[in-house]
């Protein structure tokens, strides 16, 4: 799969403002910012971006391991938290609430483990990546 971003950046470190588009896709002209921004400016930064593309990535990864079971998920919901220290990601935390009719603890958690090893986003990491799951009634 080959993918083209484009990225712009217009005017200084604090003052200024980028676009982000990807082809085929609906992000188009997304503002993005540092992750120091203060004010008004309601703008993503990169952090932020690659967490998503992380809790998304998960979400897929899971969703697939799931359907190969035979199985039908009713919610995926992940969220992450990313750490930066002296600007490095040291951390990707993922917290799974899941809803998933019909299946074992023990076969969940072996699929949450699957999904977290084929997650391209979360081997691109040079950082600690965690995993905590919930499997809801």
């Amino acid at each position: 799969m080959d993918t083209k971003i484009k990225v712009n950046w217009q005017g200084d470190f604090k003052s200024g403002t980028g676009t982000l588009s990807i082809d085929n896709s609906v992000l188009n002209q997304l503002q993005f910012g540092p992750i120091f921004s203060k004010g008004e400016r309601k703008l993503t930064n990169p952090e932020e971006l690659l967490g998503s593309a992380h809790a998304a990535c998960f979400n897929l990864n899971l969703s697939y391991v799931i359907s190969q079971s035979g199985l039908k998920p009713k919610s995926l919901e992940t969220s992450a938290k990313i750490t930066l220290k002296d600007n490095v990601i040291t951390r990707s935390d993922l917290h799974l609430i899941a809803c998933i009719p019909n299946i074992e603890k023990q076969d969940f958690d072996k699929m949450v483990l699957k999904a977290k090893e084929l997650c391209a986003v979360g081997n691109a990491l040079k950082a600690e990546v965690s995993v905590t799951a919930e499997l809801l009634d």
